[in-house]
This record gives C-alpha cells, structure tokens and sequence, in this order.
C-alpha cells in the first residue's frame, strides 16, 4: 500500500475517533438595545426611529379596536456552536444572542414599544451507544 494511501486512512480513522465542529449563523440587523432609552411614547417620531435604528427588520399594518396601527420590528440573532467528540461522547455548547424591538405606531408618532434581549449559554453532553 502507497504512503499516500496509508495517510489517507490514518487522517480518516482520526477524523472519526476525534471529532470538532463549530458552527455560526446570523439574521437581522444588529442595533444598540441602549438606544431605547431614547424612545418616548407620543413624542418619538418614524423619522427618529430611522435615524436611530435604521430599516426595520419587518413592518406590518394592523387594525386595533378599529384603528390603523403600524408596527415595525427590528430583530438580530446570533447563534455560535461548537460540539467536540471522541471515540462515542459529544459535548457541545451553542451562545445564542437575541434581541427583538417591536414598536407601535399611531400615526407618525410611537404608541408603544417592548424590547426583549436573551444572551445565554446553553451545554450539551451526550452519550452515543
């Protein structure tokens, strides 16, 4: 059997016993959560909001109790991961970052807003038999 051949196998018997795997993903735009502190229910205009946060992510129009509403969302995750194995035992963790500000508009000017951000840590141990 060749050099080269033998190599082969060694790097893929390696690859099995040995594993490591990283992975990481992104959508939406990513914007300062402490900039909702400049956010003031019916004084805040669309145009600040713009200037502030820039394109939302999603905009949508809803009837409230008979009235027009405009709600536009701006939304930003970011998942990282990264599982290692050997012989028949993964261990893994995933930081996942996420944060979603949903504003309320009547007419030009915000009625309501919520802000939600979640960084955390999740751990994976597993056992393959």
């Amino acid at each position: 059997m060749s050099k080269l051949l033998k190599l082969f196998f060694v790097i893929v018997l390696m690859t099995t016993i040995f594993g490591c795997v990283s992975m990481s993903s992104q959508s939406g735009n990513d914007f300062d959560v402490s900039a909702v502190n400049q956010i003031k229910q019916n004084q805040t205009t669309k145009s600040e909001i713009l200037s502030i946060f820039g394109t939302p992510y999603s905009k949508s129009r809803n009837v409230i109790n008979g009235v027009e509403k405009e709600t536009w969302m701006y939304m930003y995750m970011n998942v990282q991961s990264h599982a290692k194995g050997f012989l028949f035992t993964y261990n893994g963790t995933a930081q996942v970052d996420h944060k979603s500000l949903v504003i309320v508009f009547n007419g030009e000017t915000v009625e309501s807003y919520n802000m939600t951000a979640n960084p955390g840590t999740s751990t994976l141990n597993t056992t393959i038999n």
